[in-house]
């Protein structure tokens, strides 16, 4: 009897094992999944003792098992998107909910949101060069890539912090490049930008702007660039603060340049927000000064990220200059299509981690087996750039597929199906048995 009824168990076992594989099934398409695993134990037969020295053999009657996540890579396939990106190697994207949660994927199926940030599919927020700058150094530790002369003239340097320069900050120099034209910056850009995330609180701020000549301001949206306007130099700065643009006096002048204060309260929005500002040197002292308070965030000038925009000042598109007051081309000193896909979220721009060495540490979350938790992470835990300190090369318009095999996951139904016909079988016979049994003894 005690057979019986270690079967009938047992057929709770195998639905286990039919609900995983098709787990497995539907997971199989999902990007980077990682599939729960069953892993039968024991043996056909137990041997017990009878009696001194006696042992004898009888059919196992318990199925037991224990369970596993995957955490093997899926292959890499090629994606037609240039938001996609791929692990090739070790390491995990960083991904938050913007609410101070942090959790570790290998998806890299994004798309962006209207603040231009990178966003998975769970409707995660990828970490960044631009937003790692931001995170607490008490809970994050991350160093931007060595800037050199051929990165920057090839025109490939990341995202740096920005460094004492003039009246404010100016992205660091470095000798060689052709990015200081005579060791003052002149007809030089540079792009800043700054995410964050409004949880709770008024959605009201405002953005007090130094800059040394001309400047441009956005909070990204990647749906709406901004159209061609007239403007008038010196006076005039761009904003774009989700889509919506204006133009405001700005006091600045040749050389240097007052401070205006931009009320972006009527353009944040609840979750993510970002603002780029992109600042051109004409002459004398370069600077860039951003301060503020935006949905009730202190903002100051450290913090910021800063990159070199790739379409400086064009003088041949500046008649007159610097003597005239006029400019009718914004393309003289606006954001170029170049600036506007740098500003965005880019996987180009992607930090990653090195997750626990033991894979187990990693926890199941709320959005399936594409994003995990670690609660036992590092009190500081290091952000590298793809490709160094153990972590793999990133592969870009490419995504990792799933971990679960098909080839592999049919023979298995197969045979769980056959495990429940043999334990129907045995079942039955069993019944038999106890039925002549119980005729017997009537």
């Amino acid at each position: 009897m005690f057979n019986v009824f270690s079967m009938v168990d047992n057929y709770a076992a195998v639905d286990k094992w039919v609900a995983n594989l098709n787990k497995q099934a539907k997971g199989s398409i999902e990007t980077a999944y990682k599939a729960d695993r069953m892993t039968f134990m024991g043996g056909a037969t137990t041997v017990r003792a009878q009696g001194v020295g006696r042992v004898y053999q009888e059919a196992e009657g318990t199925l037991a098992y224990q369970e596993h996540t995957d955490y093997s890579r899926g292959d890499i396939s090629i994606s037609n998107s240039n938001l996609h990106a791929a692990i090739a190697g070790e390491g995990w994207f960083l991904v938050t909910d913007g609410k101070g949660n942090f959790h570790y994927s290998r998806d890299g199926e994004f798309t962006r949101d209207l603040s231009g940030l990178l966003m998975n599919q769970s409707g995660l927020f990828a970490v960044d060069q631009g937003l790692a700058m931001g995170l607490p150094p008490a809970s994050f530790a991350y160093t931007p890539p060595t800037n050199s002369a051929v990165t920057i003239n090839a025109g490939t340097a990341g995202w740096q912090a920005g460094t004492a320069s003039g009246p404010g900050t100016w992205y660091p120099y470095v000798p060689g490049t052709n990015y200081d034209e005579g060791g003052s910056y002149q007809d030089q850009s540079v792009l800043a930008k700054r995410s964050w995330f409004i949880n709770s609180g008024p959605l009201t701020g405002s953005l007090t702007l130094s800059v040394g000549d001309v400047s441009t301001v956005a909070v990204a949206n990647p749906n709406a660039p901004p159209a061609t306007i007239n403007v008038n130099y010196p006076d005039t700065a761009f904003v774009v603060v989700n889509g919506q643009q204006l133009s405001i006096p700005i006091p600045t002048a040749v050389g240097g340049g007052g401070a205006v204060t931009i009320n972006i309260s009527q353009f944040l929005k609840p979750g993510a927000n970002s603002i780029a500002v992109k600042a051109t040197e004409f002459q004398g002292v370069e600077g860039l000064s951003l301060t503020g308070n935006v949905g009730g965030q202190a903002f100051t000038s450290t913090g910021w990220a800063y990159k070199i925009s790739q379409t400086p000042v064009d003088r041949n598109k500046v008649p007159g200059f610097p003597t005239t007051p006029a400019i009718t081309d914004l393309s003289a000193f606006g954001l170029s299509p170049d600036d506007w896909e740098a500003i965005y979220g880019n996987p180009r721009d992607l930090i990653l981690v090195n997750g626990p060495t033991d894979k187990e540490e990693f926890e199941p979350t709320l959005y399936g087996n594409t994003v995990f938790s670690w609660p036992n992470r590092p009190t500081v835990l290091p952000l590298h750039h793809p490709g160094t300190n153990g972590t793999g090369q990133l592969v870009f318009n490419a995504l990792e597929t799933s971990n679960v095999r098909i080839q592999q996951l049919a023979p298995e139904i197969a045979m769980a199906q056959q495990m429940y016909s043999n334990l129907k079988t045995i079942l039955q016979l069993k019944k038999s048995n106890f039925d002549l049994i119980m005729a017997a003894v009537k």
